[in-house]
């Protein structure tokens, strides 16, 4: 089986059901969901510090790089912290949730999805390049095709 023509919506609702069910019991970051509109992207939560919680916010700038999916860190937003200390931990906190899977890759910018290495592992090949992705209100459209 190959997929050659492909237009995958990803639904904001259904995402953020799966984080919640996925997110650990027991961690600082809590209430974690994604916010999808019209070209932008954001990551939403609170981070229970030593006796309250603090509102977050990161602005993810996603584009399409070397037929992969990257999803940048482009603004953080959370008060009573020094934003570097923050993304330092949030990256931290997504490498140990996405380690095992394969396809994912973290750094210092954000997250890299290979959607050719995860389909691969299923034994689906991906026969096209990805050739858009768009981000509108309440979901995201990927695009590939021969």
């Amino acid at each position: 089986m190959e997929i050659e023509n492909l237009s995958l919506r990803i639904d904001e609702t259904p995402l953020n059901a799966l984080i919640s069910s996925k997110l650990p019991k027991g961690t600082n970051l809590q209430e974690l969901k994604v916010v999808m509109d019209e070209g932008e992207v954001s990551l939403e939560g609170k981070y229970f510090a030593v006796m309250f919680p603090i509102k977050f916010k990161v602005l993810l700038h996603i584009e399409l790089s070397s037929n992969n999916i990257a999803v940048n860190f482009k603004d953080f937003k959370i008060q009573g912290m020094p934003a570097a200390l923050f993304k330092n931990m949030l990256i931290e906190f997504i490498s140990d949730q996405t380690g095992d899977i394969d396809g994912i890759s973290t750094g210092d910018n954000g997250i890299v999805i290979m959607p050719e290495v995860m389909l691969k592992k299923e034994g689906i090949s991906l026969g096209g390049n990805l050739k858009k992705i768009e981000c509108l209100k309440g979901s995201i459209r990927i695009i590939a095709g021969s």
